[in-house]
Formats: structure tokens, C-alpha cells, sequence
């Protein structure tokens, strides 16, 4: 995605992660990255209810960009990532 984006002249200043948390909110892995807000949702939506079959129905919004599953103990958050900038990830 980002070497099309480079290859087609376009600079990318942000980009999406999407990270599975523990219950507590204690970091377990990347889920992907995606070029909008938008598709990152709709992805990862699709992606976990292949993996935990009735997902959508367990999941609820918590804020700041996370939703919660109860029934299977864990948090997905999706946040913006900048390019070009130095800071803790």
C-alpha cells in the first residue's frame, strides 16, 4: 500500500493501525494499517467476524476509537499514525 501510494507520486502524511489489546488494554499485536479511518473499520470488522464468528453482534464502542468484546476478552483500538514525525509510537 504505501510503496503504491509512492509509486503513484502520492505522499502519504497519516496512516491507520489496528491493534488488539488485552482486556486491560495491554498490548497483544498489530492487525493491519490502512490508508483511511474508513477501510480500517470496515476491514478489521470483516476480518474478526471470520475469526470470531457472531463478533459484530458481542462488539461495542468504547471511545476514543476502541471497541470492546467482551465475550472473547479483548480490545480493538484503531488510531492515526503520522509520517515524518518523532515521537513514541
Amino acid at each position: 500500500m504505501i510503496l503504491y501510494a509512492l509509486k503513484k507520486g502520492n505522499i502519504m502524511k497519516t496512516i491507520w493501525q489496528v491493534t488488539q489489546l488485552n482486556s486491560q488494554g495491554g498490548f497483544c499485536c498489530v492487525l493491519g494499517f490502512f490508508e483511511s479511518e474508513e477501510m480500517a473499520i470496515k476491514k478489521t470488522f470483516e476480518g474478526l467476524e471470520k475469526d470470531y464468528k457472531g463478533f459484530k453482534k458481542e462488539v461495542y464502542f468504547v471511545g476514543r476509537n476502541q471497541w470492546n468484546c467482551d465475550k472473547h476478552d479483548f480490545i480493538i483500538d484503531i488510531s492515526e499514525k503520522k509520517f515524518n514525525t518523532y515521537g513514541e509510537i
